[in-house]
């Protein structure tokens, strides 16, 4: 019983987190933390990847105003 208690109060904070996550990327800071997040994530010391501009309802409508990608020479692709 105690085993199926702890096991309820752990899934309903994984979903209480995974809601509280959903909110968060609905907001603007939270798209900029995610596009900052993915900037971050896929640039390395040769390579370069700048996200601005994210908006709209994530997961479906999620719009992006620029994407520029770069290496140690300098941005070699703009799409905005």
């Amino acid at each position: 019983m105690r085993a199926l208690r702890l096991l309820a109060w752990t899934v309903g904070g994984v979903l209480a987190g995974l809601a509280l996550l959903f909110g968060a990327l609905q907001t603007p800071p939270g798209q900029q933390m995610l596009a900052s997040l993915v900037s971050s994530l896929a640039s390395s010391p040769q390579s370069r990847m700048q996200l601005t501009g994210l908006h709209g309802f994530f997961p479906t409508e999620l719009r992006l105003d620029r994407l520029e990608l770069g290496d140690t020479q300098g941005i070699w692709l703009t799409a905005d």
